[in-house]
């Protein structure tokens, strides 16, 4: 009689989708592998919420060819101390219904920390998908949810050397550390062939633009430490005018509240003696999956990755500030 192997794949947040989907994809294609080996080897998808629009988790699941998941538990925006707690409360009855034997985490996200903690204290094995990234900032809710899910975890999945150095610095065991890549690359890489090949269709407003534009600029907007402050962000929107004048832009807008505090915002600090800075060439489309993000890197003309651009690593969109 084979034995029940059970896999837990947690995903909370937009970017954990685009790594939990590799994951998931190996997994499954070791299950006839597994299975001759006496072992049955079950795979779950659980969904805490933390990211609950339509638009920024679902369509995720579908676009990167993950099953819906197994288990969501709708815990909605908050506080990081409520959104946190609420996790926790939530995935310890999942625990204890269904009672797997790893739980994989990925990220830095309240997600991340909120269920490896839970399922420790359960005493169920923790794995850290992109173990060992540091920002050396303390300030940043991320790193300390980087640091304390490394610190609980029993194996750490490492992207870079970096990582490795970096936990080897905190003490970590060297047989818990695993050197084995970037699993937002694999996701990147899988998109692209669809893309290629002609399965993903762009939105209108995706085709309509990126089909007139020969080169542009794609800009996300949302680490709190950068559009938060004036002192943060009047730097980057200077340089987000200066690119602007020369390429026109596509703002992916996600639908949190915090996309119209981050407009106001850079409208405030986008100023030009006093007076508005206008931001030319800008277009606003509604944020879909990594296929929708990825293809806009394909759309550009022959010039494109030359003047491909990234702005800034920080998501609510900002329209041009003269409308405020």
């Amino acid at each position: 009689m084979n034995r029940l192997f059970h896999i837990s794949l947690v995903a909370g947040a937009r970017p954990n989708f685009m790594k939990v989907a590799p994951v998931y994809h190996a997994l499954a294609a070791k299950r006839e592998a597994a299975l001759a080996a006496g072992v049955t080897l079950r795979i779950s998808i659980v969904h805490t919420g933390q990211h609950y629009d339509e638009n920024m988790s679902d369509v995720f699941f579908r676009d990167l060819g993950i099953p819906r998941p197994d288990r969501h538990l709708e815990v909605g925006s908050g506080s990081h101390a409520e959104q946190t707690a609420k996790i926790m409360i939530a995935f310890e009855k999942i625990l204890l219904k269904d009672r797997p034997d790893l739980v994989a985490v990925v990220g830095d996200v309240n997600s991340t920390i909120a269920c490896a903690l839970t399922a420790k204290k359960l005493g169920v094995k923790v794995a850290h998908v992109e173990a060992g990234l540091r920002s050396f900032d303390m300030g940043m809710p991320e790193e300390i949810n980087r640091k304390l899910t490394d610190a609980i975890s029993d194996l750490l999945f490492v992207t870079e050397d970096s990582g490795i150095r970096n936990l080897r610095a905190e003490g970590v065991p060297e047989e818990r550390i695993f050197l084995v890549g970037n699993v937002m690359i694999d996701t990147l890489l899988r998109n692209l062939a669809r893309i290629e090949s002609g399965e993903f269709a762009p939105t209108g407003t995706m085709k309509d633009f990126c089909g007139a534009a020969k080169q542009y600029a794609v800009l996300t907007l949302h680490r709190p430490s950068n559009v938060d402050q004036r002192e943060s962000l009047a730097p980057l929107w200077g340089v987000i005018a200066m690119i602007a004048r020369r390429d026109p832009h596509l703002l992916p807008r996600p639908p949190e509240d915090a996309s119209e505090n981050c407009r106001v915002r850079a409208g405030q600090h986008g100023r030009d003696n006093g007076r508005p800075r206008r931001l030319s060439g800008h277009a606003v489309c509604g944020e879909r999956g990594g296929d929708g993000f990825d293809r806009l890197g394909r759309f550009g003309g022959p010039r494109r990755k030359k003047r491909r651009c990234s702005v800034c690593h920080v998501s609510p969109s900002v329209r041009t500030p003269s409308a405020r």
